[in-house]
């Protein structure tokens, strides 16, 4: 991203179409940032390509009980064997049930950085600490992972069902935070650019 003085941020974002990035919202803030490129390193020839259109669920993510998720569109098309498709486990989740999940991150904390996918690790509800769209998982961030993709972990293999969007570090309480894919960001988001 840049912003309004052209300096360059970066955070992590997750495919979920050929024209659809899912990352954080605090990433979209048009009072931050006034243009977007989106780099797929994992993708074939590893394609840069422009975004606009903004959108968050949340326009006061800062605000814990909020959720801090949403989408840029593609100006081009970006193609990938397969695309991240969101998942709601919620209900698992808040029953108390093992889910697993892993994250795909930065290796260091530099827009080039390579990516790696992270051990599983377990899931949990955030709602008691606030949180009332979060999940959490042991701390792991290295920083520059806000958006990163929480991907959920089944019979031990990690499967492409997108179940969160690295939120923040919560050092506090040696967590990782996340805004989760829940039946209200379903709703509001059209899979259809």
């Amino acid at each position: 991203m840049r912003d309004h003085l052209q300096q360059l941020w970066y955070c992590t974002g997750t495919l979920v179409s050929p024209t659809r990035v899912v990352t954080a919202a605090h990433c979209l803030d048009t009072k931050d940032f006034v243009s977007y490129q989106v780099v797929a390193p994992l993708a074939d020839g590893k394609p840069r390509v422009s975004a606009s259109k903004p959108q968050s669920f949340s326009s006061d993510y800062e605000d814990v009980a909020n959720p801090d998720i949403g989408w840029l569109t593609l100006d081009k098309a970006i193609q990938v064997p397969v695309y991240a498709e969101l998942t709601d486990v919620v209900s698992h989740v808040e029953a108390g049930e093992n889910v697993m999940a892993t994250a795909v991150v930065r290796t260091d904390e530099k827009p080039e950085a390579a990516f790696f996918t992270e051990d599983p690790m377990p899931v949990q509800s955030t709602v008691e600490y606030g949180y009332e769209h979060g999940f959490a998982t042991p701390l792991f961030t290295k920083g520059g992972d806000s958006g990163a993709g929480l991907f959920l972990v089944e019979n031990g293999k990690v499967t492409h069902k997108l179940i969160g969007v690295a939120r923040q570090p919560d050092p506090d309480r040696n967590l990782d935070q996340f805004s989760r894919i829940d039946a209200a960001f379903l709703t509001w988001f059209n899979p259809s650019p």
